[in-house]
């Protein structure tokens, strides 16, 4: 049986906070890490696209 994952990164706003999460999708796991602020977690994405040789591929989006 073979799988094709998805792998991402993704940081997750929220509407009425300043904390946002850092979702890393790699080989059909996810890890999660919150940050204080938008502008840490673009740093933080930026590092695990690095870390991953995922490229530039951080999805950015705003949730509730």
């Amino acid at each position: 049986m073979t799988a094709k994952y998805e792998d991402e990164v993704r940081v997750q706003r929220r509407r009425n906070s300043p904390e946002c999460d850092v979702i890393v999708a790699y080989r059909g796991r996810e890890m999660s890490l919150r940050c204080r602020d938008h502008d840490q977690a673009i740093k933080w994405a930026r590092i695990e696209c690095k870390v991953y040789k995922l490229g530039d591929a951080i999805v950015d989006e705003r949730i509730g």
